[in-house]
């Protein structure tokens, strides 16, 4: 049976895939300031709260994150193979470690500063409070990744997967590693399926809560480093297969439904108070967060391929602004909603007003300042008029 042909257009949907998650985490970041419940770590909240972000801020974190590792896989194992080892190295140094490094030592002070603000009660005290941050230097001591985290762990898994790759060349000289491995070919008919749910509750089962957990520390935390890792490593050996990526386009509405119908049980034990034993609820818990996350996965892939494989030009902007945005927001998350804390307005509606000041100042200074100067060409590889891109019928190989 001949090998069906794979397609060498431009990947707009996984494109704007990788896109949706990254701007998914403004959504993330402002809804935690209105939870009820207590976010671990996060030193903003304001009085006004309703059960609704609770649910949107679990729901979200359930699985953004590993469907922006699959898609990052997928452009790494694009670009090693079209470019080898080298190339990419030197690719993924200007895309993600010098963004890196510049929004670690330029926005996390940022932050902090706008934290300080935030918790003095907003306005004047505020102001001066994060002002004396700065002129102290406090600001820098004792820095973290902070939302960065995951360009950190993503940079690991890099490293981890090219160093994986020669040793195993090292050992098997006539296997090159992953270009010969057929992991993907028979990935529905052997049960691969449920061993990825297998290996994903696995991963979350030395977790504290149901879902992956999160660290800012410079120090990598092994246990998020392998539960991420098996959304990378996995895509990376489909790569070789992904006209196979059909079969979630075709498939992608019952992996939807049945995601969020477990989500929906996810949720209610994650955040509901339905259960009299929390320790007997956590197992079930991560069962269902290890299933859902999966079938979200896959359902996010295929509705993505199923709309948003043709050239749109306001997709595309917002695909090359996302990262921009996704760097600046925090600080400016923080300080919109300490200057609404003093208000008497509803959780929804202070969530609406912070989501949309913050996205309205992430584009208005992408517009401005970074898509056509040299902060685009680090950020996006290259240099945009600042007009919306031209939408061509011949898409050409996507930038990973």
């Amino acid at each position: 049976m001949a090998t069906p042909s794979i397609p060498t257009e431009r990947y707009h949907s996984l494109d704007a895939l990788r896109a949706t998650m990254m701007s998914l985490g403004l959504v993330l970041h402002t809804a935690v300031n209105y939870m009820q419940a207590p976010a671990g770590g996060w030193p903003v909240k304001d009085p006004s709260t309703h059960v609704v972000f609770d649910l949107l801020y679990y729901f979200i974190h359930l699985f953004r994150m590993p469907v922006f590792f699959v898609s990052a896989g997928f452009f790494a194992a694009l670009l090693y193979e079209k470019k080898g080892s080298r190339e990419m190295l030197i690719n993924r140094v200007k895309r993600v470690l010098i963004p890196l490094v510049l929004s670690f030592l330029l926005i996390i002070p940022l932050i902090r500063m706008s934290i300080r603000f935030t918790m003095n009660g907003g306005g004047t005290e505020g102001w001066t409070k994060a002002a004396e941050m700065l002129t102290s230097l406090n600001a820098f001591k004792n820095m973290h990744l902070g939302h960065l985290w995951f360009l950190y762990y993503l940079l690991l898994m890099y490293i981890a997967t090219l160093a994986a790759i020669h040793l195993l060349r090292l050992i098997h000289t006539r296997i090159p590693f992953p270009r010969q491995i057929t992991f993907a070919p028979n990935l529905f008919q052997t049960g691969a399926l449920p061993l990825l749910f297998v290996l994903t509750f696995i991963t979350l089962l030395p977790m504290p809560e149901a879902e992956i957990d999160t660290s800012v520390s410079l120090v990598p935390v092994p246990r998020i480093l392998l539960a991420y890792a098996v959304f990378f490593v996995w895509v990376w050996l489909l790569y070789k297969q992904r006209f196979r990526l059909g079969y979630f386009q075709k498939h992608w509405l019952a992996y939807l439904i049945s995601g969020l119908t477990l989500s929906m049980g996810y949720l209610s034990i994650r955040v509901g108070k339905i259960m009299i034993d929390p320790t007997y609820a956590h197992l079930p818990g991560k069962v269902l967060a290890a299933v859902a996350t999966w079938l979200l996965v896959f359902a996010s892939i295929g509705l993505f391929l199923r709309f948003f494989s043709k050239p749109n030009p306001v997709i595309r902007y917002l695909s090359d602004a996302s990262y921009w945005m996704y760097l600046i927001h925090h600080p400016i998350v923080i300080v919109l909603t300490g200057l609404l804390t003093g208000f008497a307005l509803s959780a929804v509606i202070k969530f609406s007003l912070v989501l949309a000041g913050t996205l309205l100042f992430c584009l208005l200074t992408y517009y401005l300042f970074v898509r056509s100067t040299f902060i685009g060409v680090l950020l996006n590889g290259r240099r945009f008029s600042r007009g919306l891109p031209q939408a061509t019928p011949k898409p050409i190989q996507a930038a990973a």
